[in-house]
């Protein structure tokens, strides 16, 4: 990008002079954000105690990618049935690690394990659950202990090719069914069952899971080359001189009143959400409320005009512009994007390799036994979406595709990163953007609510849409990237629930 003329309804860096100095107390600031972001951290992290307000009380994130993987699995069995007769098989070895957590998830392993391996497999699978109740000592309630016995009776008949299950009672059907939900209807509609019409939904669920999955695998394979090409073309480019930054640094007076202002907007962004999901009990309007707590957070931006800096100076500063070319910055934006994917495909292996090394799961708030909750990185959002309807499906696109990337943008690309590369333009360019993206996206990354493993992976996303900031001056092109990626995963996760 060449240096060219900003949009003449802002102020250019050099033109600030007038402006009297603001020094700011950016120590201080910067004492108040870190404090403020290791509490987040810790209350994201299990130090809350109690569901995230997106959180679906009633339905657990760990619970629904659960569900997502066994639907995944069978719907790719099914699928492929015809063409490998041993696809089941090697699915089912996938599926080994869902055999741990609670209760009730190995218990809906077995189901599966039925489903891929057949009725003598879930035999074992309950045997083996039983060997390590008894081993460790845990009590199981009485629920645990009728769905065990439900599951071990149904199992028993499958394995001896009674595919009516006449020995199981109805209450124990009926219990199989309202405890283990999409789980107990595949259990209760084996394939040589006689209900064909019932398993015959229960199969077209999980292929729709199987394609939307496979689909968007794809999808992003594809994006993944374009992207690296267009990397390619753009470092080439940058290398040349044809691209340059469009942020100027060196000639502001009142950079240290930034890291004041996000300081501000930690507080009131942690105040305002927090009072939202308190003050708003039900459930059908608290992602609306949690929305309108998003944006008024941006109150925040008040804070450096109270600081004596001109509003249009705080646009220009933070990227609230029309941008060189506004009619080009938001198609920018989705080449950004595409640019974008080779970095989350790079966070997203090391978040993996995180995973093993730190043993791919953990219990949920550290609980000491091999029977608590699982907890893999995951966003308290996708349980609310298992139980959408078209009202909170218009409310989450509102929070995930507009809020949050006018709101994350605006104060970690925008108000944030201003202050880092101004703080450390003497350093020369390039270790000065790279010093101020990796802090930027570091903050960026902990503070969400997927878990401290799933920090490569956001510090990946964030880092190629603080390259987009860099390359533009004006937030458009990032806040449309980060759009098109929350709109894309959540638009992925409803089609794959299928609700």
């Amino acid at each position: 990008m060449h240096n060219e003329e900003p949009a003449a309804l802002i102020f250019e860096d050099e033109d600030n002079t007038d402006i009297p100095v603001r020094r700011g107390f950016p120590r201080i600031a910067w004492l108040v954000i870190l404090a403020m972001v290791g509490f987040v951290t810790y209350m994201q992290n299990g130090g809350r105690g109690e569901p995230h307000p997106l959180e679906d009380e009633e339905s657990a994130p760990q619970d629904v990618i659960m569900l997502l993987q066994s639907r995944y699995l069978v719907g790719a069995a099914s699928l492929w049935q015809d063409q490998d007769k041993l696809t089941a098989h090697k699915l089912y070895e996938q599926a080994a690690p869902l055999n741990q957590g609670t209760i009730e998830q190995r218990l809906k392993f077995a189901i599966v394990a039925e489903e891929l391996a057949g009725a003598e497999e879930a035999l074992s699978v309950l045997s083996d659950i039983n060997d390590r109740v008894e081993t460790s000592g845990f009590e199981l309630n009485n629920q645990q202990l009728e769905l065990r016995d439900a599951l071990t009776v149904l199992m028993t008949d499958y394995a001896a090719e009674e595919w009516t299950a006449p020995t199981v009672t109805p209450h124990q059907r009926q219990l199989i069914k309202a405890q283990l939900g999409w789980f107990g209807d595949l259990a209760l509609a084996p394939k040589q069952g006689a209900n064909e019409a019932a398993r015959s939904a229960i199969i077209r669920s999980a292929q729709q899971t199987a394609i939307a999955l496979l689909g968007s695998a794809g999808l992003f394979c594809l994006f993944l080359m374009v992207g690296i090409m267009a990397l390619v073309l753009f470092t080439a480019a940058y290398v040349t001189g044809s691209v340059q930054s469009a942020i100027h640094c060196g000639h502001s007076n009142h950079a240290g009143i930034y890291p004041e202002t996000f300081a501000v907007w930690l507080l009131l962004f942690f105040v305002l959400t927090q009072s939202a999901s308190y003050l708003v009990q039900d459930d059908r309007y608290r992602t609306l409320a949690m929305a309108a707590a998003m944006f008024g957070s941006l109150f925040a931006l008040a804070w450096p005009r109270l600081r004596g800096i001109p509003w249009r100076q705080i646009r220009s500063d933070i990227g609230w512009t029309a941008g060189k070319r506004p009619l080009a910055e938001p198609a920018i934006g989705v080449g950004s994007y595409i640019m974008t994917i080779p970095f989350l495909f790079v966070g997203f292996l090391a978040s993996v390799i995180l995973m093993f090394v730190t043993g791919l799961v953990e219990p949920v708030g550290g609980g000491g036994d091999e029977f608590s909750p699982t907890s893999l990185p995951s966003h308290p959002i996708v349980s609310t979406v298992a139980t959408a309807d078209w009202f909170m499906v218009f409310q989450l696109y509102l929070v995930a595709a507009i809020g949050a990337p006018v709101v994350e943008e605006t104060m970690f690309r925008g108000v944030m990163y201003r202050h880092l590369r101004e703080c450390s333009h003497r350093w020369g360019f390039l270790l000065s953007f790279l010093f101020s993206a990796l802090i930027n996206s570091f903050i960026f990354a902990v503070i969400h609510p997927q878990g401290l493993v799933a920090v490569p992976a956001l510090m990946a996303i964030a880092f190629g849409l603080t390259l987009a900031r860099e390359w533009r001056g004006t937030l458009i092109p990032s806040m449309i990237a980060h759009g098109i990626h929350n709109g894309l995963l959540l638009t992925v996760l409803l089609l794959a629930i299928g609700n």
